[in-house]
């Protein structure tokens, strides 16, 4: 068995749908790109700690996406597997109180910012129509209308290649033009 194959195998295990030689025009909002080895759709936060400690140990890349957006793929396609973030990683919720947001990698910007406004709160309205997901959206400090994701990105956890969780906060979040820490 191939390192593919274990890793497929793995991600079949922790309860992620598995797809091989998946064509990335279906998963990119511009609608192109070849296919990936692995298309492995994510749910939980133990299944892609759990999946990325495999892939490092089978020397597997493994790229995690959200919505596709603001990404393009090589119509060669994509080596090794692709991490489609979905489930708990698509969750919005309040924090505790009802002022915090918090949301999953996944969450699209459009239901964030309807959930904000559903909630009476401001300061998302520049995000409106920027066609990605969260995670992405905080990675690269999306913005537009000359604010960003840094004027109300208060903390982020993340996982490392090796399955570690960490989270960033505050001046360590390192934001600045399209771009963080």
């Amino acid at each position: 068995m191939n390192r593919l194959e274990q890793l497929a195998n793995t991600a079949k295990d922790l309860g992620c749908k598995v797809r091989c030689d998946e064509p990335m025009s279906r998963h990119t909002t511009f609608k192109i790109g070849g296919p990936a080895d692995l298309f492995i759709t994510v749910y939980s936060m133990e299944a892609i700690q759990k999946l990325y400690k495999a892939a490092n140990e089978l020397e597997v890349p493994l790229l995690p996406i959200g919505n596709g957006s603001n990404i393009l793929v090589s119509d060669n396609g994509i080596r090794g597997g692709v991490g489609a973030l979905a489930g708990e990683f698509s969750q919005i919720q309040f924090t505790g109180d009802d002022c915090t947001i918090r949301c999953g990698a996944g969450a699209t910007l459009a239901g964030l910012c309807v959930f904000a406004r559903e909630h009476s709160l401001t300061g998302l309205e520049f995000a409106w129509g920027i066609p990605g997901a969260a995670g992405g959206a905080a990675f690269m400090n999306a913005g537009a209308y000359e604010c960003a994701m840094e004027s109300v990105l208060t903390s982020c956890t993340h996982i490392t290649k090796t399955g570690e969780i960490g989270s960033l906060s505050g001046p360590k979040l390192g934001m600045g033009y399209r771009h963080t820490a």
